[in-house]
């Protein structure tokens, strides 16, 4: 929290001519970190799911010899 109020107050300090390209690179960096997110989220789901779906050891998903 503290580190965006700093952002913020050194962004205001902009000439208001200039104060465009602060915002489209926080934009982009508010962009990337989400993108980040979605990936770390999305593999953590997969890792879950392939662990609950595993079958103890010793055991087999088909029967390979007639019972």
């Amino acid at each position: 929290m503290f580190g965006r109020t700093v952002m913020v107050s050194l962004i205001m300090m902009f000439p208001p001519y200039f104060l465009w390209a602060p915002n489209v690179v926080w934009k982009l960096f508010d962009v990337f970190v989400g993108l980040i997110q979605a990936i770390i989220f999305a593999l953590l789901t997969i890792l879950y799911f392939s662990q609950a779906t595993e079958l103890p050891d010793g055991h087999h998903r088909w029967p390979t010899s007639p019972p």
